[in-house]
Formats: structure tokens, C-alpha cells, sequence
């Protein structure tokens, strides 16, 4: 009969409990939380980029006109652009960190997917506060009274 330490029942104990979590490690789902905590910031300084660009679009366009050109779909590029690039950015070191994390893979994926809609409903919903509801009302064509 083979001896084992006595640390050994308590590690195959955590094991198991980490399992039943669904996590292989504790420490990715530790850098999972602190990697989603930093995307809802950058989320809402994102989103409010968004509005800016916009903004900046609205109000340079009686120049544009005046000098016979036009500011349509620069706020799209310059807030859009950015926006799009930190949802994948965000998406892709979420989803790395996750998938390699979980015990079933895919639903690292998952996690990785929630964890980027939520960070971005929260820099949404932030935005909106901070533009008075009219985040997406705004550019060239936007309906403004």
C-alpha cells in the first residue's frame, strides 16, 4: 500500500471543487474578472469617443458645406473604427483567456461573448447618461431640433 502526503487529499479536494465550478485553473478565471473589469472602462471611453467623433462631425459640417465638402461618415470612421477594433481586441484576449480556463472549452467562448456584450451595454448605457439619450442620434443625418 502506497503511502500518500497529507496535503495530497486536500489538493484532489480543490481539484474537484474547481471542476465543479467549471474552471481547470482559478487563476484564468481570476485574469478573466480583472480583464472584464478593464473592458467596461475602456467600453465607456469607447462609446463616449464614439459620441464625440460624432459630435466633432455635426459641428464641422456648416464649415465643410460652406467650403464645398462635407463631413457625412467621418464620425463613423474615427469613433466607429476604434469601437469596432476594442470589441474584437477585447473579444479575443477574453475568449484566449477563458478557453483555455474552463474545462469545457467552448463555454469559455461564452464567457468570452458575455463578457464583452455586457462590458459594452454598460459603456452604452454610460454614454447615453453622459449624452443626454442622444448618443445615436447624432452625425450628419442625425435628427437634431
Amino acid at each position: 500500500m502506497t503511502r500518500h502526503p497529507p496535503w495530497a487529499a486536500t489538493r484532489r479536494r480543490a481539484a474537484d471543487d474547481l471542476t465543479k465550478t467549471g474552471w481547470a485553473d482559478r487563476r484564468y478565471a481570476r485574469w478573466l474578472w480583472a480583464l472584464s473589469v478593464v473592458g467596461v472602462i475602456v467600453m465607456i471611453v469607447g462609446w463616449n469617443w464614439f459620441g464625440l467623433a460624432h459630435e466633432e462631425e455635426m459641428t464641422e459640417q456648416p464649415k465643410a458645406v460652406s467650403a464645398g465638402s462635407t463631413m457625412a461618415g467621418w464620425g463613423a470612421v474615427v469613433g466607429g473604427v476604434p469601437l469596432v477594433a476594442a470589441h474584437m481586441v477585447g473579444l479575443v484576449l477574453l475568449a484566449i483567456v477563458a478557453v483555455r480556463g474552463r474545462v469545457r472549452r467552448w463555454t469559455g467562448f461564452v464567457y468570452a461573448v458575455l463578457a464583452v456584450a455586457l462590458a459594452s451595454g454598460v459603456g452604452i448605457a454610460v454614454a447615453q447618461v453622459l449624452w443626454a439619450g442622444e448618443l445615436f442620434m447624432m452625425g450628419v443625418d442625425g435628427a437634431r431640433p
